[in-house]
């Protein structure tokens, strides 16, 4: 693993200089609800949803800047 260095609010920050191993505040729980929502979000974003935003969005750009079709 690797360390990474976060802000967070005071009274959060508080309580976590209180507890050894914070690490321990991720617990198994919270990932798996983490692992399932990036799950979720994986079905959502599929290549093709990806493809076709971004070729939406290649035409609104070319329509503003007043390039053919």
């Amino acid at each position: 693993m690797k360390p990474v260095t976060i802000s967070l609010p005071d009274d959060v920050a508080s309580r976590l200089e209180q507890v050894t191993g914070v690490s321990a505040y991720v617990t198994d729980e919270g990932l798996a609800r983490v692992r399932a929502r990036l799950a979720e979000l994986d079905a959502y974003w599929t290549p093709e949803r990806r493809r076709a935003l971004r070729e939406e969005h290649r035409r609104e750009a070319r329509e503003r800047l007043g390039y053919a079709k």
